[in-house]
């Protein structure tokens, strides 16, 4: 399955949306898991973030290299890492399942320090993913 959708720029993140990702899954998987992140650690270091949970772009110096949507969402950027700070854009951004944000050239965290995501059930997912499709 090599079906490419798009390739396209969401801020300062490259959005590309493939038809098929191939990861392991984590036992930190639940039914409120929207999200899985790569930090720029040695090794490389891989979160999971709930809906409602802060998504920082920058953890103990480390830069979010990747992210996956495992499920739609409606997200709200922070100006601040903890989700605090002023709200930027100041509308909710969808962001279907399936989406895979590429942080190039670390510039992410220049116009927002983190998200906040909740789940959006009437946006579709771009791709079919499952717990363990990841």
């Amino acid at each position: 399955m090599s079906d490419y959708y798009s390739i396209t720029t969401l801020g300062l993140f490259l959005l590309a949306s493939f038809g098929c990702i191939f990861a392991n899954a984590s036992d930190r998987v639940t039914n409120n898991t929207y999200v899985r992140v790569i930090y720029d650690t040695k090794p490389q270091s891989t979160v999971y973030y709930d809906f409602d949970e802060c998504y920082p772009y920058v953890v103990n110096g480390a830069r979010a290299l990747n992210a996956v949507w495992l499920k739609s969402t409606s997200c709200l950027g922070y100006t601040g890492p903890n989700c605090n700070g002023d709200i930027f854009p100041p509308l909710p951004v969808p962001v279907p399942g399936g989406t895979v944000l590429v942080n190039a050239a670390d510039f992410v965290e220049l116009i927002e320090q983190s998200a906040m995501c909740s789940e959006d059930k009437d946006l579709p997912s771009i791709t079919p993913l499952t717990d363990n499709g990841l």
